[in-house]
Parts: C-alpha cells; structure tokens; sequence
C-alpha cells in the first residue's frame, strides 16, 4: 500500500478528488 497523500493535496490530480482520501 501507497502512503497516504498530504492532507492538502485533495484531488491534486493523482486519481480523483475523492478516490485520492477513500482509503483516510
């Protein structure tokens, strides 16, 4: 598993808006 994103980078265009924290 992949570490989680920076909080601040919500939907920064990794996947998606939501899809990018579904897993938080």
């Amino acid at each position: 598993m992949a570490p989680p994103p920076p909080a601040t980078g919500r939907g920064r265009g990794r996947r998606r808006p939501d899809e990018d924290f579904a897993s938080d």
